[in-house]
C-alpha cells in the first residue's frame, strides 16, 4: 500500500449518524469536559507506564496502548480527571446504546513515532459477526486527535463490501470534550503521527474503549477483520 493510499483528504464534520453512516460525534455529558480531558491526558502520560504496541498493518511499533480498564483483569491505577472521562463514556454509551451496555477493554493510546503511518483500514469485528452489539468509542485526552471512516461501511450487515477506494474515506476530527462512536461494523483507521511528535515519548493521547451489550463475547479473532482492499 503506498502512502499516497493513506491520504484521507476530506474532512468530516456533523451530522454525521451512527444509523445511516456508522459513526456519530456525541459531545460528553459532563461539565468542563474538554478541559479535563486535557487534564487527563496530561495526567494519564504520566501515570501510564506499561505501552503495549498495536497492529498497524505493517512493521510499525509507534502506536501504542496502556490498559485502564480490561474484561478479567484488575483496573490499573488512573488520575481523578480520568476516572470522570471515564464516567462519562460510560453514561454516554448507556444513553446511546441502553442500560444493559458494557464499557469493556478501556485503553490510553498514544504516538512514539514521528514517522508513524495511518493505521490499515479494518473493521472491529468479523464480518460474519452480524447478530454482534460491540461499538467502537474514542475520547481525546489531547488536541488533535481523529479517526479515518469509511461512512456507509457497516451495512448492510449481510452483505458487507472488502474494497474500497481512497476517494471514500473521511477524517473525523474529534474536539477534546467529544466522543466519537461508532459501529463495531464500520471500516476505519487509526490516524499517523502528528507534525511536532516526540519520538519515545506518549504523544496525542486519547481514551479507547468498546461498548457493547453486558456478558457478550466480542466475535473478534485477533485479526478483525483485516482483509479490507483499499484502492486508488
Amino acid at each position: 500500500m503506498s502512502s499516497q493510499m493513506l491520504v484521507s483528504p476530506i474532512t468530516a464534520s456533523p451530522p454525521w449518524r451512527l444509523g445511516p453512516h456508522g459513526f456519530e460525534l456525541i459531545r460528553l455529558p459532563l461539565a468542563g469536559a474538554a478541559d479535563l480531558a486535557l487534564q487527563a491526558g496530561a495526567e494519564m502520560s504520566l501515570i501510564a507506564n506499561r505501552w503495549r504496541a498495536i497492529k498497524n498493518g505493517d512493521e510499525s511499533t509507534g502506536r501504542r496502548q496502556s490498559y485502564l480498564k480490561m474484561r478479567g483483569l484488575p483496573p490499573a491505577p488512573i488520575s481523578m480527571n480520568t476516572a470522570s472521562i471515564l464516567e462519562a463514556a460510560r453514561e454516554l454509551s448507556f444513553d446511546v446504546l441502553g442500560p444493559e451496555t458494557s464499557l469493556n477493554d478501556c485503553v490510553v493510546i498514544a504516538d512514539f513515532e514521528p514517522d508513524l503511518p495511518r493505521q490499515e483500514l479494518h473493521r472491529d469485528i468479523r464480518r460474519d459477526a452480524a447478530k454482534s452489539s460491540t461499538h467502537g468509542l474514542l475520547i481525546p485526552l489531547s488536541h488533535g486527535v481523529c479517526l479515518h471512516a469509511v461512512p456507509g461501511s457497516h451495512a448492510p450487515r449481510t452483505s458487507l463490501r472488502g474494497t474500497f477506494s481512497r476517494g471514500e474515506v473521511v477524517r473525523v476530527d474529534v474536539p477534546p470534550g467529544w466522543a466519537l462512536l461508532w459501529d463495531g461494523m464500520l471500516v476505519h483507521a487509526g490516524d499517523g503521527a502528528a507534525p511536532g511528535t516526540v519520538a519515545g515519548q506518549p504523544n496525542r493521547p486519547r481514551m479507547h474503549a468498546y461498548p457493547e451489550m453486558l456478558g457478550e463475547p466480542r466475535p473478534f479473532d485477533d485479526q478483525g477483520d483485516r482483509g479490507i482492499i483499499e484502492i486508488d
